[in-house]
Formats: structure tokens, sequence, C-alpha cells
């Protein structure tokens, strides 16, 4: 029996293979900090260590559990559970302070995605609303 299109469910990036000191290396999306865009490239952080991969970021944003990791500017992508604090920032940003004391930019491009992020974190009141006041 087929799956039709409707009741399929996109299978999403389980492991990473990387190079590593002249190795390959499996690594588990969960161990990626933040994923930061560099021309051909992305490098994914991952505490100490930082690894380079030649796919694009927008390659990267398609094979990642959107549930896990979220899109914050043209170069950047965070794993949602490494966000320790958003602090409004100029015109419409926010800086994002990671777990390790990273601070990014959440750019105001990304706005739409700020808002939805809050909002599902949000329990009784939505956020969107209290960010705008």
């Amino acid at each position: 029996m087929q799956l039709g299109p409707e009741n399929k469910k996109k299978q999403m990036i389980r492991k990473l293979l990387v190079r590593s000191n002249g190795s390959l290396l499996f690594l588990n999306p969960t161990e990626i900090h933040w994923i930061e865009a560099k021309g051909k490239y992305s490098y994914l952080h991952c505490g100490q260590n930082l690894y380079p991969v030649r796919a694009g970021i927008q390659s990267l944003e398609g094979e990642l559990d959107p549930e896990e990791f979220i899109r914050i500017h043209r170069s950047y992508m965070v794993n949602v559970d490494s966000i320790r604090e958003l602090k409004p920032w100029l015109k419409g940003e926010y800086r994002v302070i990671l777990m390790d004391g990273t601070e990014l930019t959440w750019s105001r491009n990304y706005k739409d995605r700020f808002y939805d992020f809050v909002d599902k974190l949000a329990l009784a009141v939505p956020a969107r609303k209290q960010l705008r006041n």
C-alpha cells in the first residue's frame, strides 16, 4: 500500500556526517547549538567545536526539524533548546542570547517567525500582543 502525499511526513535528518580531524563524525542535530552561513558553507556550532559543512543554510533549514531549529537571520539558524534569553534590540530586531553566552541578532526580516515562535511558548495570552505594546 502506497501512502498518499497527505499521509507522508517529511523525514528529518537524524544524523549529520561531518569531517573532524581527518575522520568522519556522526553528529546528532540536538548537539548543534546554532548554524552560521558563510558563502557555500554552513558552520555547525556545537559547544566548543565548529564543523564546516558544504551545504547552504537554506538546504539545512529544509532538512532539520522546524520544531527544533528556527531561522532567525539570513545567516543564522538556532536550536530552540539553546536559547536562554531574547532582548529587544534596534529597529524591531532582537538579540538572542544562547545558553553558552553567544549573542546573535534576530533580524526584523524574520519577525513573523519570531512572533510565531514566541506565540508557541506563550501559555495564556498571545505574546504577539504583549510584544507590540
